[in-house]
């Protein structure tokens, strides 16, 4: 039921973002919507939509993280989730993400 919800949300969004394109709002809300759906390449696309319009975001920084590493494109995540806790050192998706990025790493060199 969950991803029926994300997918009739991703049609809202289609249709804000249709209205207005400059606001980095929808860009970032679809995203979590296609992160959801295991939709990562687009959410990825949304993510950097919206930081083009506003790259002071923690969170579209800290989601586009989540995806790239949902992705298996860790150096992709490790770089969002580093640029979002420059901006909000509270960040909890960020320092979520980079606990498991640390992790893994340090898993690789044992």
């Amino acid at each position: 039921q969950a991803q029926g919800q994300h997918r009739a949300a991703i049609g809202d969004f289609d249709a804000a973002i249709d209205r207005n394109p400059f606001v980095a709002a929808p860009y970032a809300a679809r995203g979590q919507s296609l992160i959801a759906t295991n939709q990562y390449d687009k959410a990825i696309e949304d993510y950097n939509a919206a930081l083009n319009v506003n790259n002071k975001d923690a969170d579209s920084w800290a989601y586009r993280g989540l995806a790239y590493e949902k992705s298996n494109r860790r150096q992709e995540a490790l770089e969002s989730y580093q640029r979002a806790v420059a901006i909000d050192q509270g960040n909890q998706i960020a320092k979520q993400g980079l606990g498991r990025m640390q992790g893994g790493m340090a898993t690789l060199f044992r």
